[in-house]
């Protein structure tokens, strides 16, 4: 079904129906994985100032990105799913299994040392049992959105490296550091930043009254060995040549309706927070020594065993500069794994986005 403009009331009000019948809903067993039938358009094409911020900052936002239609029929699909008992507590690396050892940091007034370092539930949207690779449930619009942002980020560099060439070519030779410890001498080493479309994660992430994800990167601190991976998967093909590269979000704000409109009410950062925290692209080195390791062997064996991902840089959060992203609803953000450091403030109200990570080549 397609969804005009004048049905977005429509759509609202059955959010706003369904938030208070949310006991009702939970008696429910959690549905089949079955993609959603919503029908909802495919998104836009991303402006031209994405890749520009992409490389000069590592990160890009684009408001308003999606409308309010899409936004509504994607906040319905998630809250379907939250009422239906199909969510799950989050973890941090992956597929949420293994949570991280690190508490909160003291830099957080509303934290302390005994609490999660996360606070949030999600919904994973990949088809783990597709057949035809990698696919995604929900509506469409999960595909058509990931693979607009795959094509965006294709060639580029995973590494922020600013404007600066001499920077650029430090950043290729990072590159082909890897390449050579990592991947073999037998492998095609060409300098392009590909990309793994099979690799893809997406995901609804939902936080309530109250939730937050402290500091961290969206990549692990060091990047595990192949004999590791072999160990692990219990196979030696070695397919383990690639990390998360890019991060996405698309906020679809919160969902509690006007009784009288049955609009949802836009976000106010002042009263509601929940903001994302960017911190500054962290140095060409620092990105370096988080992907291939500290020079030193016990203080690579104790960050690897370090669940964190903060690896080897320190608290950003003793920092002055960083950039706070309302949670609007429409709003997309994009940027690199490797190199941002961010953290979601605590929120005031229920809070629902659309996140994802496309995987670059090592290569």
């Amino acid at each position: 079904m397609k969804i005009q403009h004048s049905n977005s009331i429509v759509i609202s009000t059955i959010l706003a129906i369904s938030t208070k019948q949310t006991s009702s809903f939970s008696t429910i067993a959690a549905p089949p994985p079955l993609p959603s039938v919503l029908d909802i358009p495919p998104p836009p094409g991303l402006p031209s100032s994405v890749a520009i911020d992409l490389a000069n900052d590592g990160v890009a936002v684009v408001p308003n990105y999606a409308c309010s239609d899409t936004v509504n029929l994607l906040r319905f699909d998630a809250l379907r799913l939250k009422h239906a008992g199909a969510i799950h507590t989050a973890g941090t690396t992956g597929d949420g299994t293994n949570p991280r050892k690190r508490t909160r940091s003291n830099s957080d007034s509303n934290s302390n040392n005994s609490s999660p370092l996360r606070k949030c539930n999600h919904f994973w949207l990949v088809d783990r049992h597709s057949e035809s690779g990698r696919s995604y449930l929900g509506p469409s619009y999960i595909s058509d959105l990931v693979s607009t942002i795959e094509d965006e980020v294709e060639g580029t560099s995973p590494l922020s490296h600013g404007d600066d060439r001499s920077d650029y070519e430090l950043s290729h030779r990072i590159l082909t550091k890897v390449a050579d410890e990592y991947c073999g001498d037998d492998d095609e080493k060409d300098g392009e930043h590909v990309i793994h479309r099979k690799e893809t994660e997406a995901a609804y992430l939902y936080y309530d009254k109250g939730g937050y994800y402290d500091w961290h990167f969206d990549t692990p601190s060091l990047r595990k060995s192949k004999e590791e991976e072999q160990r692990r998967d219990g196979n030696n093909n070695n397919e383990e040549n690639h990390r998360r590269a890019f991060s996405f979000l698309l906020y679809l704000g919160g969902h509690e309706a006007d009784p009288k409109s049955g609009e949802v009410r836009p976000w106010d950062a002042s009263k509601d927070g929940g903001e994302l925290r960017v911190f500054p692209s962290i140095s060409l080195d620092e990105q370096h020594r988080r992907i291939v390791g500290a020079p030193n062997k016990k203080r690579e064996a104790n960050v690897r065993n370090e669940d964190s991902g903060s690896g080897l840089v320190g608290d950003p959060t003793d920092q002055e500069e960083f950039l706070d992203i309302v949670p609007e609803e429409g709003t997309l953000v994009i940027f690199k794994s490797e190199a941002i450091c961010h953290q979601v403030l605590a929120t005031n109200r229920e809070r629902l986005v659309v996140v994802g990570w496309i995987h670059g080549d090592l290569k």
